[in-house]
């Protein structure tokens, strides 16, 4: 898979280590990973360079906190393979996820895909995101910006199973 994983913060940091150790579980070994720490407390950050020792990756140190959308753009300047699959330091992933993105952006010929994100325990999970849109809207001076539209937001994922 030609592809990169790269981990950016949110405004935690304590799941990092059990995120990290699940996105090692579920990705081939040969995918370069790069974690951007956002300034992670140093008790998480010795914890995932003691995981570097395990599963090698790029961790890029900020020394302060980052907003997700700058640490992505630090982790963007790294990448060398087709496809970045951006992720949130608190998520846990499942089996086969990256495959799936990446076959459905090849399927889809897509600019970007993104997976079924879940919020909550296992037992009773609801849809941070499942589908929607993203366009490029251009101004009147020709910058850019990203509107997005997520489906079933906060709807239980029994429900939009049912509801297709």
């Amino acid at each position: 898979m030609d592809v990169t994983v790269a981990v950016v913060p949110r405004e935690r940091f304590r799941f990092l280590e059990r995120s990290l150790k699940s996105l090692f579980e579920t990705i081939p070994a040969d995918v370069p990973v790069i974690v951007v720490d956002g300034g992670a407390p140093n008790k998480v950050l010795n914890a995932i360079k003691n995981l570097q020792k395990i599963r090698p990756f790029e961790l890029i140190e900020t020394h302060e906190f980052v907003l997700p959308n700058r640490a992505r753009n630090i982790a963007l300047k790294k990448v060398e393979t087709k496809y970045i699959a951006f992720c949130d330091n608190d998520l846990e992933h499942s089996p086969n996820w990256l495959e799936a993105l990446v076959e459905s952006a090849e399927k889809h010929q897509a600019a970007a895909v993104a997976p079924t994100t879940l919020i909550g325990p296992t037992q009773t999970p609801r849809i941070h995101h499942a589908g929607g849109t993203l366009k490029r809207v251009y101004d009147d001076e020709g910058r850019v910006s990203l509107v997005e539209r997520h489906n079933f937001a906060n709807v239980p994922l029994s429900e939009a199973i049912e509801n297709g």
